[in-house]
């Protein structure tokens, strides 16, 4: 169970991007040809190993750009479908075997690098040139390739951008002057992480998995970095695990099955609204509508329930004080005993009024990380509960 101590003192937020910064609102942006491809030919190319059912947001992107071709769409149906293979992290593609005019063609679309894998014309494209380009524009690359004739042709390369939530700047600004650290922990192209950081303002100080793992001291690196690109799950798990070991509270987020590892393990685990059964399995809190504002606003309740929680407990203290050293002061010292036990029980249930009040109180959040400081909390009752003892000796000695 989360805690609102754990909330009140959160001081770092990792951020998954797809689904929590972006929009998860895919568009294909741009596509590049290979050996003068039409345009449209590759878009119908990937979509013939697209899956329109399963509503996936790449896939969905695919046939809404297609479906603009009305000349282009109108062939899905010229093919027919033997065998398809779903996406998977493994090979990184999905794969579709298809009969076309009688003859068995094979399309494929995933991962640039992998695509160029089955290819054999990999010296006469320049894959990791386009790649890079459509990184710095912030746009994901998705590599199509066709087989017919025993061997594979690679056709092209789609420019797949998910724009930023507009709402993440303004809840990101208020995040930082709250003294939330916000890092971007993203298995994206280090190219398109540093692009949407800067469009969020987050900063682009960002470095790969390899690099991130390869670093002697990981904590200070990551310390200092506003986010780790093209990390699989481990290092999610791994990196919030150091940042924990080093007695930061941490917040995740996430959306995936890739992402219950890290969520499970760190101090505040946020599954957003379209996230899978496993993550908001592994979750603390789970979002029913989009966006990330609504994690502010806990924090800054937790801020405010905090500081009532910590006037109350200085008020207990000093009220205790007060009481047991008036009582005992008073029999020691001029040997009377200034109240009764109803005039206690008295005082207990009267005490509670003053207490129900600081559920009301108009406390001010701190902006920064709260955290217990019970050296000034005795102090500060200590101090309260002498004024109390005199004022009641001064009471007593006026009545």
């Amino acid at each position: 169970m989360i805690s609102i101590e754990d909330l009140a003192s959160m001081d770092i937020i990792c951020l998954d991007k797809t689904g929590t910064l972006t929009l998860n609102n895919i568009s294909v942006a741009s596509v590049n040809s290979f050996y003068n491809t039409p345009e449209d030919d590759i878009l119908l190319y990937s979509a013939l190993c697209s899956s329109k059912e399963d509503m996936d947001p790449i896939d969905s992107a695919i046939f809404s750009k297609l479906e603009k071709s009305t000349k282009s769409y109108s062939k899905l149906k010229d093919y027919k479908l033997k065998t398809f293979t779903a996406y998977n992290p493994v090979s990184k593609y999905s794969m579709a075997d298809l009969i076309y005019k009688g003859k068995t063609i094979t399309v494929a679309k995933g991962a640039p690098q992998e695509i160029l894998k089955l290819s054999k014309n990999k010296a006469s494209v320049n894959v990791n040139k386009i790649v890079d380009h459509l990184a710095e524009e912030g746009e994901r690359a998705l590599g199509v390739a066709i087989k017919s004739s025993g061997s594979w042709k690679y056709v092209g390369i789609l420019g797949l951008y998910d724009p930023p939530r507009k709402d993440s700047i303004g809840t990101l600004k208020t995040a930082k002057q709250m003294g939330v650290n916000i890092k971007i922990i993203t298995g994206d192209h280090e190219a398109i992480t540093k692009h949407i950081a800067r469009e969020l303002n987050i900063g682009d100080y960002i470095v790969d998995a390899k690099s991130f793992k390869s670093s002697k001291n990981k904590y200070e690196l990551l310390y200092k970095l506003n986010g780790v690109s093209e990390v699989f799950p481990e290092n999610k798990y791994d990196i919030v695990k150091i940042l924990e070991k080093h007695n930061h509270i941490v917040g995740m987020t996430g959306d995936g099955v890739n992402d219950a590892p890290a969520l499970n393990i760190s101090n505040i685990g946020v599954a957003v609204s379209n996230a899978t059964d496993a993550a908001r399995s592994a979750a603390d809190i789970v979002l029913t509508k989009a966006g990330i504002s609504v994690i502010i606003d806990a924090i800054k309740e937790s801020r405010y329930i905090f500081q009532r929680i910590t006037n109350y407990v200085i008020y207990r203290i000093a009220e205790t004080l007060r009481l047991m050293f008036f009582i005992t002061l008073s029999i020691v010292l001029f040997n009377i005993y200034p109240i009764s036990a109803i005039m206690i029980v008295f005082l207990v249930v009267v005490n509670d009024i003053p207490i129900i009040t600081m559920a009301y109180d108009n406390v001010v959040y701190h902006n920064r990380p709260t955290h217990w400081n019970f050296k000034n909390i005795v102090k500060i009752s200590t101090f309260l509960g002498i004024l109390g003892v005199i004022s009641s000796f001064g009471a007593f000695y006026l009545c």
